[in-house]
């Protein structure tokens, strides 16, 4: 092949004939003669040269204008040369596509070859990252195929986004069991998929090309296999369905799992799974053909161990022992709560089927104690409910929450042993309870809030003890003193968490808060994600609660913020500071035998999700504060003030009418003096806590009874407690000076 001296070679060729020769001048006259438009070739260039040079035109912008003109022509032409002729045209251009003006013919032969461009060429541009960068997406998707490295490095970016992405966190952590269509037209999940922009660009990345395809879902089970995150099962989803929605058939027709996905994509979009979708469902089950294909059910069990997919069968299993208990049969009789108790257990084994690689055909087997012990409880309570509602529809309206409550017996003695020992008794009881939030069933919520607490309970108990026992010491947690040690994720998620504080504030019923926030969740305050709750909900309903109980409710929560803050320090400092993608770390959680795979990721947390959590905390606590306006400074609520300044430049608000004094500030701060007099910053105890509170409600008392000898003129109960909280914040000064001079 001819070599043209072009760029650097050129440059070389010119540096060494200048050094060699006797005669510059002549040299360069002899160059531009070789190298020039050839006055012989074209005869006629010669008065159009004069012309130009006339009009101070340089040689140098003349020949830049051929090429570029030139150039154009030949891409035009590259477009209907036969296969032969373009790649006859790669191997004389290839050489020179480092060269940025000509770096577009070579890469446009490549971009018209497709798919088949020879391999040798595809290796020398993943070799380099400049030209690979600089490739078509055409070419790159034939890079990837022979290069899976530069393929994962394409796509992993992407889907840490997707699956860190708030939105879809939130959505995924709402266990939502309702009677009607949970979506609205604009929350179609096509809908969504079409606005989503990771999905879009996945599928833009993907092209037409099965092979990467295939690529992509291999690649997002193996992060599942190694992460145990669910919300990759959810990606598995939504991928094969945005290709089913943009028509691209040569694609999706190639996953086994497409049209069980498909029916799927239809019950999630009713939120309902009727028998008329439950014989599709088996119908597409039985098309992906398992007896040829063993390792497709792990793809099968990624459809179903979609979180919004696992609530919406949990939802219809729910459902369908309802018509059961109507019918008066039997729950291990029905087919319907079989099939379904079967496929919530195939999701439930998701993350096992793909990291052991089983070669299963079928469907899991339900477990006896399933069908013939825990669904008849859950049936007999169903009954309980139902009776339970037509007597309080009719009975008189004088009648007691305190009796009605008094009619609830305890929670059957086999079903804490069925809890604990099958994930689908976890899931399905947890889906119950929220479904009783939803209808504002006082009794069965505060039953089984009560009875996930005793097994909380229970089990730290019984760690506490095994760790005492080992370590030889004597009793550290005397009495009741448990709330720093609850480990409720065997127990319960972060799913189960949000979904009942959502319900809770949207029902807006302060019985039903107290019993969920109050009597359940504020036990739980030790954990990040049930402080980011607890500040959520007191957000909502800040202005419903008296200030006495405002204070306490503060003061506690916020000593086990500062609390947790503190004891996470040691965890962290000697992490690991690499910035690696946190989906090729190893997830903690997957040697934990006793944890369930739903439960896993509530756990356990990267650093950054952990920061992200602490910056949600931190971004809610200001809000707060600037919400309660007055109601809330720094001798009252010293615990939440401390948490703002350890973690900002915190400046606290000024109010002319309740500003301590700095020796009434003095008196009342955080027990945290330590950290100012160079000690180890130290938490707060719960005894000096408690000392806090108790100085803070009696100052309170006395403001409130000094509020309410001022709005005793109302006769109104409304406008009472509306004048209350005016009065309160014009009186407090002078109640706490008086109250400190004693």
């Amino acid at each position: 092949m001819e070599e043209f001296l072009i760029g650097h070679l050129g440059a070389e060729n010119i540096l060494t004939n200048l050094s060699q020769t006797t005669y510059p001048l002549q040299y360069i006259n002899q160059f531009q003669n070789e190298n020039s438009i050839h006055k012989k070739n074209l005869p006629n260039v010669s008065p159009v040269l004069n012309l130009l040079d006339l009009h101070q035109i340089h040689r140098g912008d003349l020949y830049y204008s051929l090429l570029t003109s030139l150039k154009q022509n030949l891409l035009q032409r590259i477009e209907k040369l036969s296969f032969k002729e373009l790649e006859s045209l790669l191997e004389q251009t290839f050489p020179y596509i480092g060269f940025e003006d000509l770096q577009v013919i070579p890469m446009s032969v490549m971009k018209n070859m497709t798919p088949r461009v020879p391999p040798a060429f595809l290796l020398k541009l993943s070799e380099s990252s400049e030209l690979y960068e600089a490739c078509p997406i055409e070419v790159k998707r034939q890079i990837w195929l022979i290069n899976e490295d530069l393929f994962r490095e394409k796509i992993d970016p992407l889907i840490t986004t997707y699956i860190q992405d708030s939105q879809l966190t939130v959505e995924l952590n709402e266990m939502i069991v309702v009677e009607q269509p949970l979506f609205a037209v604009q929350l179609l999940p096509a809908k969504k998929r079409e606005t989503n922009a990771v999905l879009q660009e996945l599928v833009a990345i993907v092209g037409k090309l099965p092979s990467l395809y295939q690529m992509l879902v291999g690649h997002i089970k193996k992060l599942f296999s190694d992460t145990c995150n669910y919300a990759l099962c959810n990606l598995r989803v939504e991928i094969l369905m945005t290709f089913h929605d943009q028509g691209l058939s040569d694609v999706y027709n190639r996953d086994i799992t497409h049209s069980l996905a498909w029916c799927v994509d239809a019950c999630i979009r009713d939120y309902n799974i009727d028998s008329r979708r439950m014989k599709d469902i088996q119908s597409a089950f039985h098309s992906t053909n398992l007896s040829n294909n063993p390792l497709a059910l792990g793809d099968v069990a990624m459809v179903f161990a979609n979180p919004i997919t696992m609530n919406c069968v949990t939802k219809s299993i729910l459902v369908q022992l309802k018509e059961v208990v109507k019918r008066k049969q039997i729950p291990k009789d029905d087919e319907s709560i079989k099939y379904l108790s079967s496929l919530l257990t195939l999701a439930l084994e998701a993350h096992s089927i793909i990291k052991h690689q089983s070669h299963t055909t079928k469907l899991p087997a339900v477990k006896k104690e399933i069908l013939q012990t825990f669904y008849p409880i859950l049936a007999s309570q169903l009954l309980d409910d139902h009776a339970r509602e037509i007597t309080k529809l009719s009975s008189s309206s004088s009648t007691s929450p305190a009796l009605e409550s008094t009619q609830v017996e305890e929670v059957d003695s086999n079903l804490p042993s069925l809890y604990i020992k099958y994930d689908l008794c976890k899931i399905v009881t947890l889906s119950y309870v929220v479904k009783r939030v939803i209808d504002k069933d006082y009794p069965s919520v505060d039953k089984y809030l009560k009875f996930l607490n005793q097994l909380v309970v229970n089990n730290t108990k019984s760690n506490v003890e095994k760790n005492n026992s080992d370590s030889g010491s004597g009793d550290n947690n005397p009495g009741n003193e448990l709330d720093e040690s609850y480990d409720i994720y065997p127990f319960f998620g972060n799913d189960f968490i949000q979904t009942i504080t959502t319900n809770a504030i949207n029902s807006k019923d302060l019985k039903l808060n107290t019993i969920i926030f109050d009597s359940f969740l504020l036990k739980y305050r030790y954990t990040k994600f049930v402080q980011k709750q607890l500040i959520r909900y007191l957000l909502e309903n800040h202005t419903k609660i008296n200030q006495k109980e405002y204070i306490s409710f503060i003061q506690k929560l916020y000593h086990a913020v500062i609390y947790t803050k503190l004891s996470c320090v040691g965890m962290f400092t000697n992490s690991n500071n690499s910035t690696a993608n946190e989906l090729d770390s190893e997830d903690d959680s997957t040697g934990e035998d006793n944890v369930n795979y739903h439960f896993r990721n509530s756990a356990s947390m990267t650093l950054q999700q952990e920061q992200r959590l602490n910056d949600d905390i931190l971004i809610m606590s200001k809000q707060l504060l600037d919400k309660s306006g007055n109601r809330l400074n720094e001798k009252i609520v010293p615990l939440l003030f401390d948490y703002l300044k350890s973690k900002t430049t915190f400046t606290p608000p000024i109010h002319t009418s309740n500003t301590p004094t700095s020796n009434q500030a003095t008196s009342i701060s955080s027990p945290r003096s330590s950290t100012q007099s160079g000690n180890s910053p130290a938490p707060v105890t719960e005894q000096q806590q408690d000392t806090v509170m108790t100085d803070n409600i009696s100052i309170t008392e006395s403001t409130e009874q000094t509020t309410t000898s001022t709005t005793t003129t109302s006769n109104t109960e409304d406008s009472t407690s509306e004048s209350m909280t005016t009065t309160t914040t014009t009186t407090t000064s002078n109640v706490i000076e008086t109250a400190m001079e004693q």
